[in-house]
C-alpha cells in the first residue's frame, strides 16, 4: 500500500522548491514536535508519515501543519513533499531542561560573568541551544538588558562585563532550545523582557544585587 501512495505521489507530484530557512521539524511551545509543510509546496499534498521505534511507518496526518502531541522516544516522521520523503532528525521525548542554568563570577562592576548552560533533554537529536545573560533593575516597571559578550555579541557562552550603570541591578543566565533547522533565536543589544521560564526557556536563580567595584587604595 504504502509503495502505491508514493508512486501516486511522484506522478501528480509539482516541482519542488527549496525549503525555507524554517525547515519542517520545529518544537510546538510545550516542547513537542510541531511538523510544518513549506509554502511553496501547497500545489502537493502532505503527507505526514511517523515511524515509531520497532514499528512500521503509517500516515498520520494530510494537512500542512502538524502536532504529533506526545510522541514516543526513537520516533521519526517523514514527508512526502520531495522524493526520496524527507526524514526528520530522531525523536527524543518531550523537552526538558533537567536544572538552571547558571552564572559564574563576581558581582561587582568592572568584574564579568560568564552562563553555564542547563542540562537538556528530548526533542530532535540535533537541537540547539542559545545562551544569553540579562541584567534587570529592582523595580519590575524598569526595562532588563542584554549584556555582551566578546565583539559586542549578546549571544555565547563568553564573559560579560558588568558595567558601573548595573550597580543595585540584577543578573539572569538564559538559555533557548530551538530545532536544528530553524533560525537561530536573535538578541539585539539593548532592551530585553524579563526572562519567563518555559518547556523551551531555562533560567537561572537570580543573581545579585550587583554591587560596585572595591577601592583600592
Amino acid at each position: 500500500m504504502r509503495c502505491l501512495l508514493i508512486a501516486l505521489a511522484l506522478l501528480f507530484a509539482a516541482p519542488f522548491a527549496a525549503q525555507a530557512s524554517d525547515g519542517p521539524w520545529g518544537l510546538t511551545p510545550a516542547g513537542d514536535p510541531l511538523l510544518t509543510a513549506s509554502p511553496d509546496s501547497s500545489a502537493q499534498a502532505t503527507q505526514w508519515w511517523a515511524c515509531p521505534p520497532a514499528d512500521q511507518c503509517r500516515i498520520v496526518a494530510g494537512d500542512a501543519r502538524f502536532e504529533p502531541g506526545a510522541t514516543a522516544r526513537g520516533t521519526v516522521f517523514e514527508v512526502n513533499l520531495t522524493w526520496p520523503f524527507e526524514r526528520s532528525p530522531m525523536w527524543m521525548g518531550r523537552v526538558a531542561a533537567l536544572n538552571h542554568p547558571r552564572l559564574l563570577g563576581t558581582l561587582r562592576t568592572g568584574q564579568k560573568v560568564w552562563p553555564v548552560g542547563a542540562l537538556w533533554v528530548g526533542g530532535w537529536v540535533d537541537d540547539m541551544t542559545t545562551s544569553v545573560v540579562v541584567a534587570c533593575p529592582a523595580s519590575q516597571r524598569a526595562q532588563c538588558e542584554y549584556l555582551n559578550g566578546p565583539g559586542a555579541a549578546t549571544t555565547g557562552s563568553g564573559p560579560r562585563e558588568l558595567l558601573a550603570k548595573y550597580v543595585g541591578w540584577y543578573v539572569y543566565a538564559i538559555q533557548y532550545r530551538t530545532p536544528h533547522d530553524s533560525a537561530a533565536p536573535s538578541f539585539p543589544a539593548g532592551p530585553a523582557p524579563r526572562p519567563v521560564a518555559s518547556a523551551l526557556v531555562a533560567v537561572s536563580e537570580r543573581r545579585g544585587p550587583i554591587k560596585r567595584a572595591r577601592r583600592t587604595s
